[in-house]
């Protein structure tokens, strides 16, 4: 399938209706993003890191998509990492693009109608090890340049042992179909409106 492909290609091609939505995010510089659609007999994945200036651009995507296929409002779901700040992390390390990019999901969940979770990443970790979602399909083969699509990936887990436990149980078992789509593309960087073009 390509990337410009829509869902609602997709479940023609398959012949089958969505029920569920889930969209997993790692926020920072680098935003991880992952989507799981679900549907009777399996689901459809999509990873995705982008800079932080293009999360909105995927998110508005997805949503479109998600209403191109009439996913219910009350089943779309977003799970982004939870962020605290102590002083503890004032010493480690400053990540303001975490927090402005999990204030972006969220304007754009409530926007979209869809229901925000949050989880934190050491209970993500514990349930969603690397082993698990290479042996589940969700992702590629652990490597470089997919770590903050693994842990969007976690989070999407761990809100699908919530909001639908037999899909959870059934990837869990290997007992469904997945499907991986190509990722979203979308520009790496944006003109400037500010910037004068005329030389």
């Amino acid at each position: 399938m390509t990337s410009d492909q829509t869902l609602a290609d997709v479940f023609t091609r398959l012949r089958v209706r969505p029920k569920a939505m889930i969209i997993g995010a790692d926020p920072g510089d680098t935003t991880g993003l992952f989507l799981l659609v679900t549907y009777d007999g399996g689901m459809l994945v999509r990873h995705s890191q982008v800079e932080s200036f293009n999360v909105s651009f995927w998110l508005d995507a997805v949503f479109k998509m998600a209403n191109e296929c009439t996913i219910p409002f009350n089943r779309r779901h977003v799970a982004v990492e939870r962020y605290a700040i102590t002083k503890r992390t004032v010493k480690l390390a400053r990540q303001p693009a975490a927090i402005e990019v999990t204030g972006v999901i969220r304007d754009y969940a409530r926007y979209y109608g869809a229901n925000v979770w949050q989880f934190g990443m050491s209970d993500t970790k514990k349930l969603a090890p690397d082993d698990l979602l290479d042996r589940v399909g969700w992702v590629p083969k652990k490597g470089r340049g997919n770590r903050h699509a693994r842990d969007a990936a976690r989070q999407v887990w761990r809100c699908l042992m919530d909001v639908d436990y037999i899909h959870w149980l059934d990837a869990y078992e290997n007992r469904t179909d997945v499907t991986m789509l190509e990722p979203i593309q979308l520009p790496s960087i944006l003109p400037n409106p500010l910037e004068d073009t005329d030389e």
